[in-house]
């Protein structure tokens, strides 16, 4: 049962906490299942369409929950401009922290929080940017970047040491900063407006959809030319190309005919059809949990607290696997023994009985605690209570 000392603010969005859980039941489900690709004739491999969807949309929770933290609809000014930026920075660095250290212990999974701190820093000169001048940027993203990715890798490669960290978190890997900061962008303009009205929910939902439908539909239609452009299937994607970083030496590799890899929708592409596609379902999950979860409940409790502690809830589920990946006996290529679905049921009851009975009794879940009492410590207490913690 929720109380009174699990609240952050009178104010709080629970569709906001709501939807960020289901991204992370998602990421649950991308890092215990092996995936194959999607039939539309075959309704058994619809499940794969939660790749490449749950991590955007917990991205662009993170831009929200930062817009919000910030003042939501009027941006903070003055002081609370100054002690937003400051307490910002403190968590940009401790997220990134934690990063590194997942990192580190050997994670089978990608690791998002180096991405994400990032971006939490990334979000310190934007604080008072307008909804439409972020909207804006993301699309000029989304449509610009893929594109000019290869010859930025290039400029970055030829600098060399020690620049080699740089296209780790900018170009490679599944969650390249340089293009998902568009849905940051976006979850940074749509925390700027009004998302507790009904209608707002209501818009999500509708132009979410529309823009979903148009990029895959899109894609779809363009097959055929990918086809007979790149009849092997050997035009890398944006995030796929690896020279000269990983081949000093060799020069700019990249020619017009790698303009085919554009062509593609497919999970952390990071195509401008894939950027779209995840932002359109991205909206339209948070369009209906504004919808659904409006107002709290009892039954909805278990679901918004994990969507409270997000952080806690995310490392514990990195150290359970990377515990649980030496104990698999599978031979290399094979999927791990715990890839059952009986393992993610068990991650998603564990999680909801957690965090419902953790902030039954505390404010904050541990590790978003520490974080909080280190900004505080740092920074000092706000001038105002904060709607939604970033």
């Amino acid at each position: 049962m929720e109380s009174h000392t699990a609240r952050t603010g009178r104010d709080r969005l629970h569709g906001i906490d709501a939807a960020r859980a289901i991204a992370i039941f998602g990421m649950f489900a991308v890092h215990i299942f092996s995936f194959g690709d999607v039939r539309w004739s075959d309704p058994h491999t619809y499940p794969a369409l939660i790749i490449g969807h749950s991590a955007p949309t917990f991205v662009m929770i993170a831009g929200i929950s930062i817009a919000l933290f910030t003042g939501g609809v009027t941006p903070v000014t003055g002081d609370e401009l100054v002690h937003a930026r400051h307490t910002l920075l403190v968590r940009a660095c401790l997220i990134a922290l934690l990063g590194g250290i997942l990192q580190m212990i050997g994670s089978p999974v990608l690791i998002i929080l180096l991405v994400y701190g990032f971006l939490f820093a990334a979000s310190i000169p934007l604080i008072s940017v307008s909804p439409r001048r972020l909207l804006r940027a993301a699309l000029i993203i989304a449509v610009v970047m893929p594109i000019a990715m290869p010859l930025l890798h290039a400029v970055v490669g030829a600098w060399g040491a020690p620049y080699y960290v740089l296209p780790e978190i900018l170009f490679n890997g599944g969650y390249p900063l340089l293009t998902w900061s568009c849905y940051f962008l976006v979850g940074l303009g749509l925390g700027r407006l009004d998302l507790s009205a009904r209608q707002m929910a209501n818009t999500l939902i509708i132009r979410g959809a529309a823009i979903a439908s148009v990029a895959y539909l899109s894609v779809a239609a363009l097959v055929p030319i990918r086809n007979a452009l790149d009849p092997a299937g050997t035009a890398p994607t944006p995030n796929e190309f690896l020279a000269p970083f990983e081949r000093p030496g060799e020069g700019f590799l990249w020619t017009p005919a790698n303009l085919t890899g554009l062509i593609a929708g497919d999970p952390h592409s990071s195509t401008p059809f894939d950027l779209f596609g995840s932002t359109g379902i991205s909206l339209v999950l948070i369009g209906l949990c504004l919808k659904v979860f409006h107002s709290p409940g009892v039954l909805s409790w278990p679901l918004r607290a994990v969507g409270r502690m997000p952080l806690t809830i995310y490392i514990a589920h990195v150290i359970a696997l990377s515990v649980l990946t030496p104990k698999s006996h599978a031979a290399p290529g094979q999927d791990p023994q715990w890839s059952d679905f009986s393992i993610w049921v068990a991650f998603m009851a564990i999680s909801l009985v957690g965090a419902a009975w953790w902030l039954s009794y505390h404010r904050r879940g541990p590790v978003e605690g520490w974080i909080a009492n280190i900004a505080l410590r740092s920074a000092g207490p706000p001038k105002r209570d904060l709607v939604q913690d970033p």
